[in-house]
């Protein structure tokens, strides 16, 4: 998402009503691109830590996870280097719950925060 600036996708397995993570992530992806016409690398892969047993009291699946992503670059319109972010992993849990008709991202916090 951050490198097309394309939300469609992640908004469509997001519940945006619970997921602050999600709602700054789309946010930040605005920024980017209100500034930046070519946004480089932010290549992201994930890894499956742990998956808990179904929460009852929380209605889904909470799944401990690894995001890795690679450097990012911005540029403006004439390829002048604008911002960088250095890549990175982290470990982080997810909340997977069922609206009805699909399983959607209800939340995401980092490991560190909640041990």
């Amino acid at each position: 998402m951050i490198r097309t600036g394309d939300e469609d996708r992640f908004t469509a397995v997001s519940w945006l009503q619970t997921c602050t993570f999600c709602a700054r992530a789309i946010e930040s992806t605005r920024e980017i691109h209100a500034e930046a016409t070519v946004v480089e690398g932010t290549e992201e892969s994930v890894e499956i830590l742990k998956v808990y047993e179904f929460d009852e009291f929380g209605g889904g699946y909470p799944i401990d996870i690894r995001i890795t992503e690679t450097d990012g670059f911005s540029f403006d319109a004439d390829g002048v280097l604008i911002h960088t972010e250095q890549g990175g992993s982290v470990d982080s849990r997810i909340e997977l719950l069922h609206d009805g008709a699909t399983w959607r991202l209800a939340n995401l916090v980092r490991l560190e925060d909640i041990k």
